[in-house]
């Protein structure tokens, strides 16, 4: 069997209260050729039995438990070391995604060969399309500003060969505040293009 050509990464620390509903809005996508990592950071409740049903069902989801640590940024990084999709998209555990979403952010990554796809919020769709190749670091950083409405790793896909040696950094970042902030501004400005669907 191929690899697929997208892994997900669900980091998870007790969720069992959604986590059910997030894996939900994985499966219901219309993109599938997609693996789900579920890095559990050592859960106290229900979620690892939840999670572990859920992948007796699906195959394409599996679960990895860290035992060591339920910081996310160490189990976003396990979760890539565990990757096989040549892109690498990830989902908070305690969110959801429309069902067009994977199959959007693939689109467009692989239409216009950039290292970033991002799609806009709910509600904020025009279907515009926007193709950045620029690395003048203020025209970067004010696309930042303009597009990057939320500083999260999540509402993007990333090519795999673009966030491989980036990532190993996130783990650096577990005692800081809002550290998807750090880590997505060192992406952008890391990337030598990228494309944003509002």
């Amino acid at each position: 069997m191929s690899n697929p050509k997208v892994s997900i990464i669900v980091p998870m620390y007790n969720r069992e209260k959604t986590i059910i509903t997030c894996l939900d809005s994985i499966s219901q996508q219309t993109f599938n050729d997609f693996e789900v990592i579920v890095v559990d950071g050592n859960s106290t409740d229900k979620s690892i039995e939840l999670v572990n049903e859920y992948c007796k069902v699906d195959d394409r989801f599996r679960l990895i438990r860290n035992l060591k640590t339920h910081v996310t940024p160490d189990n976003v990084c396990l979760g890539m070391e565990n990757a096989t999709g040549e892109y690498i998209s990830f989902v908070d555990s305690d969110d959801t995604i429309e069902p067009d979403f994977l199959e959007t952010l693939y689109n467009n990554l692989t239409k216009y060969d950039c290292d970033i796809s991002q799609v806009a919020f709910i509600g904020n769709n025009t279907n515009e399309i926007k193709v950045y190749r620029d690395n003048d670091f203020k025209k970067v950083q004010n696309n930042i500003l303009k597009y990057s409405k939320q500083y999260s790793r999540c509402l993007r896909m990333f090519k795999r060969e673009f966030i491989k040696d980036i990532i190993k950094y996130y783990s650096q970042y577990h005692d800081i505040i809002w550290e998807d902030t750090i880590f997505t501004f060192v992406l952008f400005l890391s990337a030598k293009s990228f494309v944003i669907q509002n």
